[in-house]
């Protein structure tokens, strides 16, 4: 089951909300902290209350933001039970469901392992949390994105437009996700809903074990001329394409898939 803890966002009717999965740390912060600072308040995932609540407090003192304005929900959204328990906090707060303008997913799970050596087990977690909790979420946030001609947003992968070796269920699962965005954008255009990806290549994030490793100085020295750019990206540049894609001017952009990756997936 889900525990939900939360200050109701906003009580202002008039300011868009994006909900965004994975909003405790890396990119998914990185997201909240750039629409927070564009004026919008935020619904913030995630199934560590502490991490999410560090976020908040973060956004708030950056931005100015008042705490009423930043909501946020502890909930796993492997779990079906739990997300159908969202449902009915949609209703219970409807000053914010009515305002959520962008449904942005970012949570999800990366696990290094050769196809001859993953598991069943392994398939099924990683599908779960990177295709299957999008599609259900999307389904209970609809209804929000259809009343405001809102947009969607997944964080997929470069792996899912060109996969390496050690990345088969990784990889075949962003490769999923990219299908069904542009699948659901086919859809839901009649609706006037919008559904983009952005496909990161190598983010500094808590989903690399290099991220807080003592020697993560002689790790980014051996990827960095892996890059054309030479150097791995940083959180707040996925989060820029991810505002694009919701901000104005992306009006007429829908089904598209953007790698933001220092240009890493064209070698």
């Amino acid at each position: 089951m889900s525990v939900f803890k939360s200050n109701p966002a906003g009580n202002d009717k008039s300011t868009p909300v994006a909900f965004v999965t994975g909003a405790g740390s890396g990119i998914g912060a990185a997201i909240a902290e750039r629409f927070a600072k564009e004026g919008w308040d935020l619904v913030l995932v995630g199934r560590r209350q502490e991490a999410l609540t560090e976020t908040a407090k973060r956004l708030s003192a950056q931005t100015g933001k008042p705490s009423d304005a930043l909501t946020t929900l502890s909930l796993d959204i492997a779990d079906p039970d739990s997300v159908s328990t969202l449902s009915r906090w949609l209703k219970a707060n409807e000053n914010v469901s009515n305002r959520i303008q962008c449904l942005i997913h970012n949570a999800g799970i990366y696990e290094r392992a050769s196809s001859l050596q993953s598991t069943d087990t392994s398939w099924h977690r990683i599908f779960e949390i990177n295709l299957f909790a999008v599609i259900r979420l999307t389904q209970v946030l609809y209804p929000c994105l259809k009343q405001n001609r809102g947009s969607m947003i997944a964080v997929s992968s470069t792996l899912g437009l060109r996969p390496v070796k050690e990345t088969g269920a990784y990889a075949a699962s962003k490769a999923a996700l990219n299908n069904w965005v542009q699948t659901f954008a086919l859809e839901s255009a009649i609706d006037g809903v919008r559904a983009n990806a952005v496909c990161p290549g190598i983010i500094d994030t808590p989903i690399h074990g290099f991220h807080t490793a003592s020697n993560k100085e002689d790790t980014l020295k051996v990827l960095a001329p892996m890059q054309p750019l030479g150097r791995i990206g940083q959180p707040h540049e996925v989060a820029s394409m991810v505002w694009h894609l919701a901000g104005p001017g992306s009006e007429w952009i829908t089904g598209t898939l953007i790698p933001v990756d220092g240009g890493i997936s064209l070698v």
